[in-house]
């Protein structure tokens, strides 16, 4: 007789209404079970080992996968899914066309040397893509910076030509920017979606002006909140039509914290009505760099405070579309430096993996040179990708495993020979993220209802 089990990599939520939810990465799996069904439900998803049971509750878990076969080795099964995805054919490239940046975070880690990227490593970049894209089915180019917004004709003209290149080439082209948004007029923005096919903007907003002025602070001291709400104003007018994706990220400080029943009530007012506007919501951390320390005593810290800004949503229960929370639990959330064909150019020509990390070698794989010969060492690009033997006892008994492989981080792995895994943030506040997206599933339906 057929023998199942549960899959390993559930994750069990329950909502105040005795719904049950159940998560799990491997699967692609987040759906929900009304209170009627919980008891069979929970039942099943308890056992070790059951036979085949001939009702709705058992199908739709065997459905799901939520209950697989007992001889299913989950590991394995684990383990191909993070070959895939580091081996994965995209040609990825995040670009520095600056260092500069017009504003001075009080938490940037950046020093924002005023440097922009030559007209050599320009050149070499699109010489790159030329040769060989066709090795790929694709590419993702991500702007990044400093702010690049600050050199935007380079954006525009490297865009132009690369999207040309794929075009020509029959390969799929898709790009991102992560811009502070004060250039980001709506003339720009209608440039860089139409004719560079930048599709997702990446934009901070750290609560309303009293707060968000003092954490985004331009270099000549000024705020810059009401020219940012300005521009998403002229954005949001835009034609529905047109395909994009703002997410306004909010970094959460203390002072962000009491006034986030505000700033939320106010975003919902803003640009509740418009699903190509979401957000996301993370505490301040501490990335390093000369400027933290006079912001230190404003931030949130320990696992338990930076819950509190989810609870806090929770009990604010004002409908904001959270698809970015969405996508953390049902993307990989391994490190992009992991994949093999992922790699980021400086305004130097230096290519490294990590965006966030320079402190060793170990990071700069090659450089990029002026007839588009990234040379790259092979051995060191392979260190980012071949981490997964070092995975530890208490990762592979944990259900979030499935989705970021041990490698949400190699820092540590990499530069000090530490076995310490640092897990996604996202997984200490995953039950949090869970119940936010439920409580908003009737206006943006994440969750899929079984019936």
């Amino acid at each position: 007789m057929d023998r199942f089990k549960p899959s390993k990599f559930n994750h069990i939520v329950e909502n105040e209404k005795g719904d049950v939810i159940v998560y799990n990465y491997l699967y692609k799996q987040l759906c929900k079970f009304d209170c009627a069904q919980y008891p069979k439900i929970k039942e099943y998803l308890q056992q070790k080992v059951m036979e085949k049971q001939e009702d709705v509750s058992f199908a739709e878990l065997l459905n799901r996968q939520l209950i697989v076969p007992a001889n299913t080795d989950e590991d394995i099964e684990s383990k191909v899914d993070f070959m895939q995805e580091i081996a994965r054919p995209i040609l990825g490239i995040t670009i520095y066309p600056t260092l500069g940046c017009n504003f001075r975070c009080p938490y940037c880690y950046q020093s924002h040397e005023e440097k922009r990227m030559s007209e050599e490593v320009k050149a070499g970049i699109i010489k790159y893509v030329r040769k060989n894209i066709v090795k790929h089915t694709g590419m993702v180019v991500a702007w990044f910076g400093g702010e690049p917004l600050e050199e935007v004709e380079d954006v525009i003209e490297m865009s132009k030509t690369m999207l040309k290149i794929c075009h020509n080439r029959s390969r799929t082209y898709y790009s991102s920017i992560t811009t502070n948004g004060y250039h980001l007029t709506r003339p720009v923005f209608e440039t860089l979606v139409h004719e560079c096919n930048i599709r997702r903007f990446a934009i901070t907003v750290d609560g309303l002006a009293h707060i968000h002025d003092k954490q985004r602070i331009t270099k000549d001291g000024s705020g810059s909140f009401h020219t940012i709400m300005q521009n998403l104003q002229q954005i949001k007018n835009i034609s529905k039509n047109i395909d994009f994706e703002i997410l306004l990220r909010s970094n959460v400080s203390i002072e962000g914290y009491e006034d986030l029943e505000n700033y939320v009530r106010y975003m919902h007012d803003m640009f509740g009505d418009d699903k190509r506007f979401c957000f996301y919501f993370r505490p301040v951390y501490n990335w390093g760099g000369s400027t933290i320390d006079g912001f230190k005593e404003n931030l949130i810290e320990g696992i338990a405070g930076q819950r509190k800004i989810y609870k806090k949503l929770l009990a604010i229960g004002i409908p904001l579309n959270l698809r970015q929370h969405y996508l953390d639990l049902m993307e990989s959330s391994i490190c992009y430096a992991n994949r093999i064909y992922s790699f980021a150019v400086e305004v130097d020509g230096k290519i490294a993996k990590c965006t966030g990390e320079s402190r060793s070698s170990i990071n700069y794989i090659g450089k990029m040179d002026a007839q588009g010969e990234a040379h790259i060492n092979r051995n060191t690009n392979a260190l980012w990708a071949s981490q997964y033997a070092t995975v530890g006892t208490s990762c592979k008994n944990c259900f979030f495993e499935a989705s970021c492989h041990s490698n949400f981080c190699l820092v540590e792995k990499l530069y000090d020979n530490s076995p310490r895994c640092h897990c996604p943030s996202g997984k200490d506040f995953v039950d949090e993220f869970i119940l936010l997206l439920d409580l908003f599933n009737d206006t943006y339906p994440y969750i899929e209802v079984v019936h």
